[in-house]
């Protein structure tokens, strides 16, 4: 999940609402099934495999650091006290978590666990690049020494995507507009797209990424080959932020089977505030 907006308790956003990742990680009710994964992967709710929360300074405080803060663990988020003790003293305008199912072959460590950091820039990926250890080398080829420097993991193809989006970037460490940063993820799906087809995967890849570096924030609902239905998405809006003990009317993103998918535009690209 992602938050853009007011600055706000991270409690708010991870532990106390009814789809926190607290929830999300032992009853993850929209999983696709897929029956040649592993039961926990492609029937069960389990995310036991780790967990991560991201954010970043205020604005007052961004332009002395404009690096995101991440925590990760490989300890299921229903069981990690130092979660609850963070989560309830923290207050951000811009708030990543992610809980993890590592796919077989995928280690289990902190170095996998999402979200990633690089620079100013935040990710993190719901889904699975179909055919990853086949066409790793080939993606790991294609990215500059910058971007390559920057993988956290070789082992995870959420990580490697996030290289792929830093290559696409015309300045990894600059602030850049809205439409740079989207032209960079429309360019990191195609380049993965690319190598896919020219390795003959025909696997679905299903990319839901997130990215934000402190003030835009993207998020994309992808699924290739397009006859297999996309991991969900779905986002709310307001002007303000309220806890109450009605459920969030929360809308599912359609899924637009091109390069790049993006929600609503209003969505897309946000500022704080």
């Amino acid at each position: 999940m992602a938050y853009v907006g007011q600055p706000q308790l991270l409690a708010d956003i991870v532990l106390w609402p009814d789809r926190s990742i607290i929830k999300q990680s032992y009853d993850a009710r929209e999983r696709k099934i897929d029956p040649t994964l592993p039961f926990h992967l492609g029937h069960g709710n389990l995310n036991g495999d780790g967990f991560g929360i991201g954010w970043f300074n205020p604005e007052e405080r961004r332009e002395r650091d404009p690096t995101p803060c991440v925590f990760t663990s490989i300890t299921p988020a229903w069981n990690n006290e130092n979660l609850s003790r963070l989560a309830c003293k923290i207050v951000s305008p811009l708030v990543f978590a992610h809980v993890r199912a590592a796919y077989p072959g995928m280690p289990v460590s902190e170095q996998n666990c999402h979200p990633f950091q690089f620079s100013r820039y935040m990710w993190m990926h719901n889904g699975v690049v179909a055919g990853f250890a086949q066409i790793r080398r080939s993606l790991l080829e294609t990215l500059s020494d910058c971007a390559y420097n920057a993988v956290q993991s070789f082992h995870s193809d959420s990580a490697v995507s996030f290289a792929l989006f830093l290559h696409h970037l015309p300045d990894i460490r600059a602030q850049l507009a809205p439409d740079v940063l989207i032209k960079a993820m429309q360019d990191t799906i195609a380049t993965i797209s690319s190598i896919q087809r020219r390795h003959g995967i025909t696997a679905t890849s299903l990319l839901n990424y997130v990215v934000s570096d402190g003030t835009t924030l993207i998020a994309t609902r992808f699924v290739s080959p397009d006859s297999d239905g996309p991991a969900s998405l779905y986002y709310a809006e307001g002007a303000s932020f309220a806890r109450t003990p009605a459920p969030s009317h929360a809308t599912p993103v359609a899924a637009a089977m091109a390069a790049a998918v993006s929600p609503p535009a209003q969505q897309q690209q946000q500022q704080p505030g």
